[in-house]
């Protein structure tokens, strides 16, 4: 669905990729091939806010919570590398996920 290089809040670059289905992966370089973090955002209400400088709030509130879950959202500050148009894919892109969240991921 929408891969790039987004600087997150420690304005340090990395490379996320969002799935047709909603997972959002983390990735420090384009040639690591396993996530350092994964996101499934059907689990989650998400929030977008634009912020200052051309950033993007991001806010991730479980939809439920176990025992040891926090109760605190996931939150992330994006800027995409590319300008403008970059992060209006992004915004336009997770924002399938804040209206209307797809079905799950089904098991082949």
């Amino acid at each position: 669905l929408r891969q790039g290089t987004v600087i997150s809040f420690n304005w340090k670059k990395h490379y996320w990729v969002l799935t047709k289905h909603g997972s959002l992966h983390e990735f420090p370089s384009r040639t690591q091939t396993t996530p350092d973090a994964s996101y499934s955002l059907p689990q989650y209400t998400v929030a977008l806010e634009e912020g200052d400088g051309g950033v993007m709030n991001v806010a991730m509130h479980p939809l439920s919570r176990g025992w040891f879950a926090s109760r605190a959202p996931t939150k992330l500050v994006l800027k995409a590398e590319g300008g403008a148009r970059a992060m209006e894919e992004w915004v336009v892109a997770l924002g399938r996920f804040v209206a209307a969240p797809p079905p799950p991921e089904q098991d082949a």
